[in-house]
C-alpha cells in the first residue's frame, strides 16, 4: 500500500506489490493528465511523469538548489515583467483619455 498525505508518505508492502500500485498510480495519472482539464499531448504526459519521476531520485539538498536557482531567475525577470505591466497600463490610460 502507498498513502501519501500532503508530503506524508506511507509505505506497507514488498517489492513487487508496490511497484505494481506504482504502476497503476502512473497509469492513472498519465490518463488524467491526458484527458484532464488542459488535455495534453502523449509526449507532454509523458514528459511530465517522467519529470517528476527524476525529481524523486533527487536529494532534498538537490531539489532546494534547484528551486533557489529558479527563484532567481523569477527575480532577475521581475523588473522586466513590470516594465511590461506598467506599459500595458499606460496604453490602456491612453485609450481611456480618448
Amino acid at each position: 500500500m502507498i498513502k501519501v498525505d500532503k508530503g506524508n508518505v506511507s509505505i506497507k508492502g514488498r517489492g513487487g506489490e508496490l511497484l505494481a500500485e506504482l504502476s497503476t498510480l502512473v497509469h492513472a495519472l498519465y490518463n488524467d493528465v491526458l484527458k484532464g482539464d488542459m488535455e495534453f499531448s502523449d509526449d507532454e504526459a509523458r514528459d511530465m511523469i517522467n519529470t517528476a519521476v527524476e525529481k524523486g531520485f533527487k536529494t532534498t539538498k538537490e531539489l532546494m538548489a534547484e528551486a533557489k536557482a529558479k527563484a532567481i531567475v523569477l527575480e532577475g525577470s521581475m523588473p522586466e515583467v513590470l516594465d511590461q505591466l506598467k506599459s500595458i497600463l499606460e496604453e490602456i490610460e491612453g485609450k481611456d483619455d480618448e
